[in-house]
């Protein structure tokens, strides 16, 4: 084991060192070994996109899917390639579109809650944010089952000011900062465990669940959510942006938050449906229909 760590290491090191152009050589090369080779759960892939685009042909399908595996290839390596870029390199390389928005909030003594997908360099995203958000910058995170990679993780995560954190920790870190302005981001895509599951709505055209966190936190401390909607420009070039859901959820009805973040990342990943985590087994559970 102590081995395979000085290895990844020094592997992380090399691709660190060098210059995007080559970067992308080496991700063209892993494309061709996870889709035809080890075919890394292309089933789920495929799966998913036909449910979610019915009206799709096969050859739009397997477009989308190629696209999908070459993205998640850059993303991996432009993560590890972020551990050794500078400030001004690594926001050169990603524009933030209706940031007044955050300073708008920020000067009504507002906190945010930044509500994310697993959408296009989300990794960049968070750290982007950490760099530009003049106040404190959290990510809930979930643990890796590798203490080495979970370490890794959130050594990479931090380097540019962020603060990841354990996302069963949000509670007790929201209610700490109630005092102070700060931003708390929270992924919302993911699929909830089977007896958390509180919330099903249409979402890609499939009866889909979802945690209520968004909702449930920003209520209880009147926190203003705000949706970071990113989109890849061109290779190693990324914009978000920041889209309102509410500044007064005290005032919000019941699901509007979460029905209003939903609609968002469901209209980014129809824009830009390459992007979107697809491997992830999201439609696991299925809704229980009582007659």
């Amino acid at each position: 084991m102590i081995i395979f760590n000085y290895i990844f290491n020094f592997f992380v090191w090399v691709i660190s060192k060098l210059p995007f152009w080559f970067l992308y050589i080496i991700s063209d090369f892993f494309y061709l070994i996870l889709y035809y080779i080890i075919g890394y759960r292309k089933k789920i892939v495929y799966q998913n996109l036909r449910n979610s685009f019915s009206q799709k042909n096969t050859k739009e399908i397997r477009r989308i899917a190629k696209q999908n595996y070459h993205s998640l290839c850059d993303i991996i390596l432009e993560t590890l390639k972020k551990t050794g870029m500078s400030e001004n390199d690594f926001q050169h390389r990603i524009k933030g579109i209706n940031f007044e928005l955050l300073d708008k909030l920020y000067e009504e003594k507002k906190s945010v809650l930044g509500a994310m997908g697993h959408f296009g360099n989300f990794e960049w995203a968070i750290s982007y944010l950490a760099l530009k958000n003049p106040s404190k910058t959290y990510v809930a995170a979930r643990p890796l089952s590798n203490n080495f990679f979970d370490d890794f993780a959130t050594k990479t995560r931090s380097i540019f000011g962020l603060t990841p954190y354990h996302y069963k920790k949000t509670y007790e870190l929201l209610k700490s900062n109630k005092n102070k302005t700060t931003m708390t981001v929270i992924v919302g895509d993911q699929t909830p465990t089977k007896d958390k599951i509180k919330y099903w709505t249409a979402f890609l055209n499939q009866e889909t669940p979802f945690h209520l966190g968004i909702e449930k936190m920003s209520k209880i401390f009147n926190l203003a959510v705000v949706y970071f909607d990113i989109y890849r420009v061109k290779r190693g070039y990324y914009q978000i942006e920041c889209k309102l859901i509410s500044d007064s959820p005290e005032k919000t009805k019941d699901f509007e938050i979460i029905e209003n973040y939903i609609r968002k990342i469901e209209n980014t990943i129809v824009q830009h449906p390459a992007d979107w985590l697809w491997s992830h087994r999201r439609w696991k559970h299925k809704k229980e229909h009582t007659y």
